[in-house]
């Protein structure tokens, strides 16, 4: 703000009846069909079509009244309601990780780990019918035991970093009809995380995220003293000054 940058938000929305028509079927779902919740919001699905188409709406609007770039925020997308323990159980999920599983193993390393008939395997359907519901949502990211856990977390984080990187170029091709050049950032650390980033050669620059205070924070134990750095290259930057 001091630098002259206006923050405009309009898409938070605290229940499903909340959200405009055009969304009002395209959220994250749990186990059971249920619409998960994110930092007190509805969980929006980033991978559903009409919510890209969302997107490109909402590129263009601002571009047209002037913006001068965009920020990307919770990069990986879809992929954090599998760190929640939740989901996502949504078909585009479903389908998309039956084709990344049919592509990146054998027919003979699937049936070794479980699956006789990839074409017609759900993801969810396994998890519940071999008895894996309850480790899903409870256990560690790195050491969980159920099958395919840290597979499907790849494959939501990488296919949301592509339709981000897909929404760039969309943003900066629009932008050019307008004779404009926009900047682009993303909430990201690039001191760990630029090799988990598909699209960061295409950033302007980084946005760095302090902790802050909200409820859910606290719920979850993770509230903090006032002042203290959150990431590992916050604290850095703070120990040189």
């Amino acid at each position: 703000h001091y630098s002259g940058v206006s923050v405009w938000n309009n898409d938070r929305w605290k229940t499903i009846s909340d959200l405009p028509e055009v969304l009002k079927t395209a959220y994250v779902t749990g186990f059971d069909g249920e619409p998960l919740y994110i930092q007190e919001d509805v969980y929006l699905n980033f991978l559903d079509p009409v919510m890209q188409e969302e997107f490109k709406r909402g590129i263009r609007e601002h571009v047209d009244i002037g913006t001068d770039g965009f920020v990307f925020d919770e990069v990986s997308g879809t992929a954090d309601a599998v760190m929640m323990g939740s989901g996502p159980f949504d078909n585009y999920s479903l389908l998309g990780f039956r084709n990344y599983l049919k592509s990146k193993y054998t027919a003979s390393d699937l049936q070794q780990k479980g699956i006789s008939d990839i074409d017609t395997f759900n993801y969810r359907d396994f998890l519940v019918n071999n008895g894996y519901r309850n480790q899903y949502s409870t256990g560690d990211y790195w050491s969980n035991p159920a099958p395919f856990r840290q597979d499907y977390y790849n494959y939501l984080r990488d296919e949301t970093n592509n339709k981000i990187d897909e929404l760039i170029a969309y943003a900066k091709s629009y932008a050019q009809t307008k004779g404009k050049t926009l900047v682009f950032s993303a909430n990201a650390d690039p001191v760990t995380r630029t090799n988990l980033l598909k699209f960061y050669d295409t950033l302007d620059l980084y946005v760095f995220e302090q902790e802050w205070w909200p409820k859910w924070r606290k719920d979850q134990g993770s509230e903090f003293r006032s002042g203290v750095p959150d990431i590992p290259s916050m604290k850095y930057a703070r120990s040189i000054g």
